[in-house]
């Protein structure tokens, strides 16, 4: 705020949302994550890449299962990027195995919405004052447009949870354009951007 005298006092109101939107994006990433981690721990589900034998080894309620990998290049061991373990459900035709998952649900639907809305007026806003230059984020942009307010054909009205937090849409049925990588990695690419906008 030290140009603060040369902001009119649209500006002025204009930062002091993006300031209240951060603060609220702050604390229902923190809610979203919490409720995600307890939705995750339900399904009882574990998965971890053992580089020794180069296989996927998932564990389902204590009894464990290995899926070899086979290498394409045989000088060229098998690797895996960012792990990424996820469950699903179709909200309008799925229910769910217990009140406790219900309520949990209702409230995951309602808070992630919310959040790709909030974060999307956010890069909005940036620009339109003094000092903040226009951002980009294209993952909070894709996963607002494409997944919430203007699905294609396909992608089915469904949630996920795994280790890269919740997801928007991660069924469909047919050629998927566009997948959500979660709110974790979407997140990151958000504080980038702001960050980039506020130093530029």
């Amino acid at each position: 705020m030290r140009h603060r005298a040369t902001l009119t006092a649209d500006d002025i109101q204009i930062l002091l949302e993006i300031q209240r939107r951060l603060n609220r994006l702050e604390k229902q990433a923190q809610e979203l994550i919490d409720i995600n981690n307890r939705m995750w721990s339900k399904r009882g589900i574990e998965m971890r890449f053992d580089e020794t034998d180069e296989s996927l080894v998932v564990s389902i309620g204590g009894e464990e299962q290995r899926i070899k990998f086979h290498r394409a290049d045989p000088k060229v061991p098998v690797k895996v990027g960012a792990s990424m373990g996820t469950s699903a459900y179709h909200a309008a035709a799925s229910d769910a195995a217990d009140e406790e998952e219900r309520a949990l649900r209702i409230e995951l639907e309602e808070k992630i919405e919310g959040y790709y809305q909030s974060a999307h007026r956010i890069l909005k806003l940036f620009g339109r004052t003094p000092g903040l230059t226009q951002i980009k984020c294209v993952a909070i942009t894709r996963v607002r447009n494409n997944l919430i307010e203007h699905p294609k054909d396909g992608a089915l009205y469904s949630f996920g949870v795994g280790t890269t937090g919740p997801r928007v849409k991660p069924m469909y049925q047919g050629a998927q354009e566009f997948n959500d990588d979660g709110l974790v990695p979407n997140t990151i690419e958000l504080v980038a951007a702001i960050v980039s906008g506020c130093s530029a």
